[in-house]
């Protein structure tokens, strides 16, 4: 009589040599303790037995339908490494019993007998209820960390789980992603921008997985709906909901205008009426009557004017073209302060270097992860062609490791850099950054509107009489008749980063 062994590990922390040795032990001692001929060995390590749908579980129901004329039992460690679901393990011995095959227990003794099968049965009924309390235990305990602040699952993009103690934030921003994820929210929610524009857009500047690849439309969206970005917790399921103890990365207003353009209670027609890239300089230049924010709009359908549109007031109604003119004239008369193009410079370079280094690192881990899925992938053919495993599972795993193969070689390309002449791109830059006026002209819309926010933080006053009123600019720039007055010492780093705020 032949007997197919069947092994299983409860969990994967408990996969180590010592248990599973146990277990293999004590089924050939049982088996040879019944005169069993042990035929193949099933080890199904790291798979909850909460289910049937387990890979080796199911190459074992395969091997025994394939050879049923050999096979007469199944042998396991005890019912419970078997299927903790008591359907599923009636099911599945009704399967085997029809093909003449027993289960037998190492250490549940039991026969295919009336008194046998009940005893089986309660063991399964134990073994589900064990199941169960268990699930009921771990559910109320995260439900009473969730309502303390807590967040119980894998941290999403832009967060990152740390350990903490109870009444602490176990979320803590990831410094690298987090701003990029609130640039996707700024992009979408105050711009006329598709979702796929902005997945483009944040991609380019930088925004991967946890494994390095490119953040998907279906990801993407998800995280646009994500109420965690904006520090509350909810769960759906349990219809539970909960302010978190950590930092939220997305302004609560900035989310919710992001959900209303997500339920298409914002209408694209009125959000174009409102950033019109006809006028760049709405709301950001001022009435120096009221001093309310001028609005734009077309003569005859043809004639583009700024306008003052507050009752009583209404002292400016200016061309489109004259009033940018006179923008980009404002623009000429300022001037990069030398010590700020000094700093660009060394912060350039060292960000460089710093990219340099990061990216070699990243490829040379991708290089190796792709000779470790390779050499993988030879010992699956191999195991193929001594039979060691079906052909079903050679595909499913060769399906499995293909894709991890693909996604490793665009980790590695993703991880090179060209070359650049960095010395030349800096020389370029700061050339460029010397010609404001050109730099605004020559921009998109959306970056006309940053770059006047960087240059006039507070916005503008404009007179008709007077033109745009002196104003304070960022402190990075300097009227021209000022330049070289006094020496300055080096901005810190600290202003520094203000400048590259959106």
């Amino acid at each position: 009589m032949s007997a197919v062994i069947y092994i299983r590990v409860s969990t994967a922390e408990q996969v180590d040599n010592y248990s599973l040795s146990t277990q293999r032990k004590g089924c050939t001692d049982h088996c040879e303790r019944q005169g069993l001929e042990v035929e193949r060995v099933f080890e199904d390590g790291g798979f909850s037995a909460k289910t049937a749908d387990r890979p080796a579980f199911q190459e074992m129901l395969a091997y025994c339908a394939k050879h049923r004329r050999t096979v007469t039992h199944v042998v396991v460690y005890n019912m419970s490494r078997f299927a903790r679901d008591l359907l599923d393990q009636l099911i599945v011995v009704r399967e085997l019993k029809q093909l003449k095959i027993s289960v037998r227990s190492v250490l549940e003794p039991f026969d295919d007998s009336a008194q046998g099968n009940f005893h089986r049965q309660m063991l399964g009924m134990l073994a589900e209820l064990d199941n169960t309390t268990k699930a009921e235990r771990t559910i109320a305990g995260m439900r009473a960390a969730i309502a303390d602040g807590r967040f119980t699952h894998k941290a999403p993009l832009g967060y990152r789980n740390t350990p903490a103690a109870k009444g602490e934030s176990n979320l803590i921003v990831d410094a690298v992603k987090a701003p990029l994820i609130l640039l996707a929210f700024e992009m979408f929610g105050n711009t006329g921008k598709t979702i796929t524009e902005v997945l483009r857009a944040v991609t380019e500047l930088g925004l991967r997985t946890r494994k390095g690849t490119s953040v998907t439309p279906q990801t993407f969206g998800s995280i646009l709906r994500n109420e965690l970005y904006a520090g509350t917790m909810y769960f759906r399921k349990w219809n539970l909901r909960s302010e978190g103890k950590f930092a939220a990365i997305v302004p609560r207003d900035l989310f919710d205008r992001v959900q209303r353009k997500l339920e298409g209670k914002t209408p694209v027609e009125t959000l174009r009426r409102k950033l019109n890239p006809r006028f760049p300089l709405r709301v950001f230049v001022r009435c120096a009557g009221c001093s309310k924010g001028l609005t734009g709009s077309m003569a005859k359908g043809r004639y583009a004017y700024y306008n003052c549109r507050t009752k009583g007031c209404r002292a400016v109604n200016k061309q489109a073209d004259i009033l940018e003119r006179e923008f980009t004239t404002l623009l000429e008369s300022l001037q990069l302060r030398q010590d700020f193009l000094r700093l660009f410079a060394e912060v350039t370079r060292d960000v460089w270097g710093a990219r340099h280094v990061q990216s070699k690192a990243q490829l040379a881990s991708a290089l190796a992860k792709m000779d470790e899925l390779k050499a993988r992938r030879n010992k699956l053919v191999d195991a193929l062609i001594d039979e060691k495993i079906s052909r079903e599972v050679y595909q499913s795993c060769l399906a499995t490791l293909e894709d991890d193969l693909a996604l490793a070689s665009r980790a590695a390309q993703d991880a090179v850099i060209d070359h650049v002449e960095i010395e030349a791109v800096i020389d370029y830059a700061q050339r460029l950054l010397g010609n404001l006026s050109a730099l605004w002209h020559d921009a998109n819309f959306e970056d006309r509107v940053r770059f006047q926010a960087i240059v006039f933080p507070e916005g503008l006053e404009y007179s008709p009489a007077s033109g745009f009123r002196t104003q304070v600019s960022c402190y990075i720039f300097e009227p021209l008749e000022t330049l070289f007055a006094q020496e300055s010492s080096l901005v810190s780093p600290k202003r520094f980063e203000l400048l590259l705020s959106p």
